[in-house]
């Protein structure tokens, strides 16, 4: 089983570790392949063996980057069994209960993709330290909050064509114990950092990309308002089991009628609570 681990990048230092280690470790460093967008902070140097394409700065263009990254895992495909694609910033985990790595994770799939389980990773910021880098994030988070927004088709062994922000492709969802944990809420200060970075750049088209040029406030209140969301307690966090359970089947059931549109599922199906990380999920990310 050859699996390639594929991400896109801009100026993204505080990220770019931390994906090298955990795909690197996940599908081995010379079966990754990150996409520079024109980057001058020094991200990609010296990452070998990951491979690393470089290709000119141009405005922000979702639509035009799905494209690009559909041809490209394509044609990956003729010499790996499974792609994976993710943004620097999102974590895919199997579930150890059910799977031991994402190899034995993609031997699992039974069609042309498999939809993760999208989870944000949660900074209590009132409560918890700043986040240290050098040690598993997993190690100093407790909290998730589900969102259909990350239940992307982030494993596929055919040709797909994702909608921008990889959020669906022309296949139907099809979830096996696979888990995406996105990191653009793991800690205050990066956040903050990343915020800055995507308001300067320059976008494509005014009306894409909002929720990445708000304000610092804007971008404060969600943070303090998640975090004030009850807390689940349930600890299992198992897909086969409430509270996922319901909000799974929820995500399966809104694609219907959506067979046109370009988002094949509804993207604000959330958790009314944090969830806990089980203890079995330590140290995987």
């Amino acid at each position: 089983m050859r699996l390639a681990a594929v991400t896109m990048v801009y100026n993204e230092v505080d990220y770019i570790d931390l994906w090298c280690r955990h795909y690197g470790a996940q599908v081995g460093a010379e079966n990754c392949f990150v996409i520079d967008h024109g980057s001058d902070d020094g991200t990609t140097d010296g990452l070998d063996p990951v491979k690393v394409v470089r290709i000119p700065r141009s405005p922000q263009d979702d639509a035009w980057r799905a494209g690009m990254i559909s041809r490209l895992c394509a044609e990956l495909l003729t010499s790996y069994d499974v792609v994976i694609y993710v943004d620097v910033d999102e974590f895919l985990v199997a579930d150890p209960r059910y799977h031991r790595n994402l190899a034995d994770c993609a031997r699992a799939m039974t069609g042309p993709v498999m939809t993760a389980i999208g989870l944000e990773v949660w900074h209590l910021a009132e409560s918890q330290p700043a986040i240290d880098i050098g040690r598993p994030i997993s190690l100093q988070r407790d909290w998730v909050w589900f969102s259909s927004g990350l239940c992307k088709a982030s494993m596929i062994r055919e040709p797909a064509t994702w909608s921008p922000g990889f959020h669906s492709t022309e296949s139907p969802v099809a979830f096996d114990h696979l888990y995406l944990f996105h990191l653009r809420y793991f800690d205050v200060t990066r956040g903050l950092n990343r915020l800055a970075r995507t308001r300067q750049m320059p976008w494509a088209f005014d009306y894409i990309g909002r929720h990445q040029r708000v304000t610092d406030e804007g971008w404060l209140d969600i943070v303090r308002r998640t975090a004030k969301r009850p807390k689940s307690k349930v600890t299992d966090l198992d897909a086969r089991k409430e509270p996922l359970a319901s909000l799974l089947r929820d995500v399966v059931e809104s694609q219907a009628g959506r067979e046109t549109e370009t988002y094949k599922i509804k993207l604000n199906i959330v958790s009314e609570a944090l969830l806990p990380l089980p203890a079995r999920f330590h140290g995987r990310f």
